[in-house]
């Protein structure tokens, strides 16, 4: 099937004169690539609320989605420090949900954001994919920020701003 599905395609491509056969050729790559990225959109974002929509076996709530993340956890810069060509951002994370809260996918680009004094944003280097929080309760989470940031000024989580405290 898959033979003569190339091969009505070359036979196609071959009627068509070079220009023709350039623009007919992007057109439809170009639409592959199209459906493919709405396709991995669709099972990212099916993903999200389907984890979003069950509780785990500990009866935690799995959140993934900004809006839902600031309504039920706090969030409070504790401390920075650099560090051998790193800079080191301690924050408490808190609910007061009675349920357990897991926030899942915290590395994808953009939820967590260090930006200095001047707004230059400083790239993410490690920290842990998942916060749990227990109950009713806080935690201290570390992220980890490539180079030395002296003059840190605010931790952007998932969009929002949340000032560093200054010594």
């Amino acid at each position: 099937m898959r033979r003569a599905v190339v091969m009505g395609s070359l036979i196609f491509l071959m009627a068509c004169s070079g220009e023709d056969t350039r623009e007919n050729t992007a057109s439809v790559v170009s639409g592959v690539v199209e459906r493919l990225k709405a396709l991995v959109a669709g099972v990212q974002e099916g993903t999200a609320q389907g984890r979003e929509n069950t509780e785990g076996a500990s009866g935690a709530r799995t959140l993934t989605r900004a809006e839902a993340i600031h309504d039920a956890v706090s969030f409070e810069v504790l401390e920075v420090s650099t560090n051998e060509g790193e800079t080191q951002v301690v924050i408490a994370a808190g609910t007061e949900a009675e349920q357990p809260i897991h926030i899942a996918d915290v590395l994808a680009e953009g939820n967590v954001i260090l930006l200095d004094a001047d707004g230059f944003a400083t790239p993410l280097r490690s920290g842990d994919d998942t916060i749990v929080i227990a109950a009713n309760a806080r935690t201290r989470v570390t992220f980890v920020f490539a180079g030395e940031v002296t003059n840190a000024r605010t931790l952007r989580l998932w969009g929002r701003e949340t000032p560093v405290p200054t010594e």
